[in-house]
């Protein structure tokens, strides 16, 4: 039968799964490697059992081919060191009954016991009756050799269905990790023998193994793993203890180091095994020099392997890391799906834009010219008796005059054409219909006009709202990766120091570090001068706080608190205004935001009063607003000018707008412009001017609009001085360049003393009076 597109025969077996393994090369090669390793570890010299446990449990998988692949290449293992030991052949002849078992017979799990009584009754028989071992050595040997096989069996098989599982979200338990480290072992063990430049490659893969496993999973994956590879490799080579004293050492410094690097790991490594070797000077022989030359590299290797490759096999092995990893990937893959729903609204609002701007050129039908000339007729010919002598005579002639009447009216001219009033004897009421009918005719005509208008409009809204919620939903999906380390590093300090928390999250955005920590608002008071050293000290970073966070506060008296790697600059601001009136009608922001920069926001009110400064207030708010969302500028200015422009409509007063936003890291600056005057830049002796040039020698008091938006480079010591026009635009300066000749003079470094000493001076050029609101902010970068 078929199902889900998948054949199935009548007792459920999935013939499709069957025969894709079977054609799973790379499985395949995978498995008959291993068994190649795993056969050829003999143990004390005369038994190795280990190639025949692996291919059994291999043959209770029910996979012929498969089977017989290993068991082949277990074959060729044990005749690879077939002059080690004597009794390699029994081996060979144990894996062959095993083949042939697995493909003439049907070996399920429950025939496990079945199959050690015969794997015991042919080395029995072998060993008694062929080698001619006594009864008590022989039974020992099969003792042993049984039950490395029974145990191994259940590390093999977690095993295989562990290597299953690596590129899936499965998480691995303790003793998943345990049997993959033992089985690793044993492998990397079964490369005994192979040598390069005299020197034993097991060795140097042990050791590297070793330190990846301490290093990522800690002191009990570690130990684990120095002890049994140093088991293995003693009883290969007959020094138990050393290789599992030196397994050890390595293991112990690499878990209790593995927040430091990985460089200062080996190195200490390697001096407290010289330490170890050089305690026991009996045993320093050429075998014990190669093997310290082994260790040496296989701790450079460990050193220098790419981060990537060591995270991947951090994904693998460590449990921990695996479960926070795809627990992110499944936050994410939750937000996917929530951002599809709003990635298919966004989509209707594009349609919708589309269908407006499709339809904008089909404008608003008025009633059709004839119609108004059937209802004219039935107005002024109806009662008229002399209607049979104007229609009947020249039908078409009176229509089409008529119309040309009425296209006069329609466009301003109040006269009849000479045919109409030469035949016409009711002209007055002609006239007076014709006016009405005309003026109806137009206003339905500036209604038309202004439907065309507003669907362009919304058209135009909507394209930016869904280049807006575009923007949001990248900004939303921008990757964050959780950090660990650091965050086991801050548990740590803080339960040191007995400070309650009730979370803490290390995270990196943008390649910055961030630290939020949820903590009782009362400890937070009680620590509050201490928090910020003991993350210092435990993230060896210098952090500062990122936001004043009592508004954080909530109803259980928690409070998030937000740290961020230390600025690279910092700046600082000054305003002074003068007002024409009671209140000044500039609006103006100078902060740092929480997206790690500075703002300066500052928007000249179209007029003077409490009504200049609500629009001037609206204005900032509104910028302020959309720039905290983590937006970039570009994605919304549009937007700002089009609401502003709706906002202030009908009184046709359009807030300026002078808008910087600097990186505080890098400090680069990102300005925009909207029919605002140009801002100066003062570094050192020189005065750079961002803007329109033609404004300083321009003296017109035009009022267009021009919008510009562009980034700028600032550097230490740079002073930027922001300003409304209500300090250039004055009945007596005719030039506009006072400002630009005055900083490039004055040697005020300071921002609240140059503030004063350009009032001062505007105040001396005009003789003490302005015909505006006059707003000047003047902001410095200092270098942290």
């Amino acid at each position: 039968m078929i199902y889900n597109g998948k054949l199935f025969n009548n007792n459920g077996e999935n013939y499709y799964e069957k025969l894709s393994n079977l054609l799973d090369i790379k499985k395949l090669l995978i498995y008959a490697l291993i068994a190649l390793l795993l056969s050829r570890i003999n143990i004390l010299f005369y038994i190795a059992p280990i190639g025949i446990a692996f291919t059994a449990t291999i043959m209770f998988k029910n996979n012929k081919v498969l089977t017989v692949l290993v068991g082949i290449f277990s074959i060729l293992g044990y005749f690879s060191i077939r002059s080690n030991f004597d009794s390699f052949d029994l081996y060979i002849i144990i894996n062959m009954i095993l083949i042939f078992l697995g493909i003439f017979f049907n070996i399920k799990k429950k025939h496990r016991l079945f199959i050690l009584l015969l794997i015991c009754l042919i080395s029995y028989i072998y060993k008694y009756f062929y080698v001619r071992f006594s009864i008590y050595p022989t039974l020992f040997s099969i003792t042993i050799e049984v039950g490395i096989i029974y145990v191994l069996y259940y590390v093999f098989d977690i095993f295989i269905k562990s290597i299953s599982y690596f590129n899936t979200n499965y998480i691995f338990k303790k003793e998943d990790i345990i049997c993959l480290v033992i089985t690793t072992c044993l492998i990397l063990c079964g490369i005994n023998g192979f040598k390069i430049f005299n020197l034993d490659l097991s060795n140097i893969l042990i050791v590297l193994f070793v330190f990846m496993m301490s290093y990522i999973n800690g002191m009990s994956v570690g130990v684990i793993c120095a002890v049994f590879s140093g088991s293995i490799m003693g009883f290969i080579y007959g020094n138990f203890t050393e290789y599992i004293a030196i397994y050890s050492v390595i293991a112990t410094v690499s878990s209790f180091l593995s927040l430091s690097s990985r460089f200062t790991v080996s190195v200490i490594s390697i001096v407290c095994i010289l330490i170890l070797k050089l305690s026991n000077m009996s045993s320093m022989d050429i075998g014990s020099n190669l093997f310290l030359i082994e260790i040496f590299i296989g701790s450079v290797i460990f050193a220098v392997v790419p981060k990537s490759y060591l995270m991947k096999i951090t994904m693998y092995f460590n449990e921990e890391y695996k479960k926070e990893f795809y627990t992110n990937k499944r936050l994410f893959n939750t937000l996917d799906m929530r951002i599809q729903k709003i990635n298919e609204f966004n989509d209707i609002i594009k349609e919708l834009s589309d269908m407006i701007v499709s339809n904008v050129n089909f404008k608003y039908k008025i009633l059709d010219k004839k119609i108004y000339i059937e209802i004219l007729a039935e107005s002024v010919c109806g009662e008229c008796s002399n209607v049979n002598k104007c229609w009947k005579v020249n039908f078409n002639k009176v229509r089409t005059e008529m119309l040309l009447s009425l296209d006069n009216f329609i466009q301003g001219d109040k006269s009849l054409t000479e045919y109409i009033d030469g035949l016409c004897i009711r002209k007055d009421k002609f006239k007076n219909e014709l006016y009405k009918i005309s003026n109806f005719y137009n206003i339905q005509k500036v209604y038309e006009e202004r439907i065309y208008e507003a669907q362009d409009m919304l058209s135009y809204e909507l394209k930016n709202l869904h280049n807006i919620i575009n923007q949001s939903i990248k900004e939303v999906k921008k990757d964050i990766v959780i950090k660990v380390n650091y965050e086991k590093s801050l548990i740590s300090k803080f339960n040191k120091f007995n400070i309650k928390y009730f979370d803490i999250i290390c995270y990196e955005e943008s390649e910055r570090l961030k630290v939020k920590i949820i903590l009782p608002y009362n400890i937070f008071i009680e620590y509050k001068n201490d928090l910020l050293d003991i993350i210092n000290i435990a993230l060896d970073r210098e952090m500062i706080i990122q936001d004043e966070p009592s508004k954080y506060i909530n109803s259980n008296d928690e409070i998030i608190v937000t740290y961020v790697e230390k600025y690279c600059y910092n700046v600082v601001s000054h305003c002074l205004q003068l007002s024409k009136k009671d209140k000044n009608g500039d609006s103006y922001i100078c902060t740092n935001s929480i997206n790690d920069d500075y703002l300066i926001i500052l928007s000249d009110g179209i007029g003077s009063g409490i009504e200049a400064y609500n629009k001037s207030k609206f204005t900032v708010d509104l910028i302020y607003k959309f720039v905290r969302t983590s937006l970039s500028l570009s994605s919304c200015i549009k937007e700002i000018i089009s609401i502003i422009s709706l906002k202030f409509f009908r009184d046709e007063a359009i807030s300026t707008i002078d808008f910087a936003r600097i990186d505080l890291y890098t400090g680069k600056m990102n300005y925009l412009k909207f029919s605002s005057i140009i801002t100066y830049i003062k570094r050192n002796n020189e005065v750079f001017i961002l803007g329109n040039e033609r404004d300083l020698n321009d003296n017109s008091l035009d009022d267009d609009i021009r919008i510009l938006s562009s980034e700028f480079d600032l550097e230490c010591g740079d002073i930027l001085v922001h300003l409304t026009d209500g300090l250039i635009h004055f009945k007596d300066l005719s030039n506009k360049a006072w400002l630009y000749t005055f900083l490039k003079r004055c040697d005020v470094s300071s921002p609240d003393k140059l503030c004063e000493e350009i009032l001062r001076e505007f105040k001396i050029l005009n003789s003490g009076s302005f015909q505006d609101d006059v707003s000047v902010i003047v902001s410095k970068v200092y270098k942290n």
